[in-house]
């Protein structure tokens, strides 16, 4: 029972807060190239190829409202609109010429960015 009241604390430690600024670094992308999927996990080997190729988008900062999403990548910024609920905790928004998709996880501190143009998701720690 301890471990389970330990488990609820902790998940709700990690809720986005609406109107709060959240600065996410990159965990590591996924991406698809001659229909194969390649995921490279931001560690050690990695994090400077990652910095370099990313350049902007290797930290990001989100400030959740209540029915969008502000995104600054840089010194831009944009506002996303919601679209629909994946599930119960996964809330998906969108620029309105649909280039960019973030899911984010109401009960993780944990985004993701798709950019369908490039075949590639990054993965986020939001703190």
């Amino acid at each position: 029972m301890k471990k389970l009241l330990l488990f609820s604390v902790a998940v709700l430690a990690f809720a986005f807060n609406t109107n709060q600024t959240y600065e996410c670094k990159t965990l590591g992308i996924s991406f698809k190239k001659n229909n194969q999927t390649y995921n490279i996990p931001n560690n050690k080997k990695t994090v400077e190829e990652l910095k370099k190729t990313l350049n902007n988008l290797y930290t990001v900062k989100i400030k959740p409202q209540k029915q969008n999403l502000e995104v600054y990548i840089g010194k831009n910024n944009d506002t996303l609109v919601f679209v629909k609920n994946l599930t119960k905790n996964v809330s998906v928004y969108k620029t309105v010429d649909s280039q960019l998709f973030i899911m984010l996880d109401n009960n993780s501190s944990q985004i993701g960015i798709n950019i369908p143009s490039q075949n590639m998701i990054i993965y986020y720690q939001c703190r």
